[in-house]
């Protein structure tokens, strides 16, 4: 199955410019079908030099740069 975005990849929310890292896709059990099929992905950022992760649909995501800066995240996994 190909998804739309890989691990690695920078991403936007679509309603702001908070720029996010691809962590993975992100799978949640759903009673409802329809949520259940979308494609989620679980995202990671820093606030503050914390880092913050969460979770969205692709729709509310919007692609800025593949593989964007890996090597720097991958120290906080």
């Amino acid at each position: 199955m190909n998804y739309f975005f890989k691990p690695g990849d920078a991403v936007k929310l679509k309603l702001s410019n908070l720029t996010m890292m691809i962590k993975g896709m992100a799978s949640l059990p759903s009673e409802h079908a329809e949520i259940a099929q979308k494609e989620r992905y679980e995202c990671v950022w820093f606030d503050n030099r914390r880092l913050q992760k969460a979770i969205f649909s692709k729709e509310f995501l919007e692609l800025l740069a593949p593989h964007y800066d890996v090597l720097h995240f991958a120290n906080y996994e």
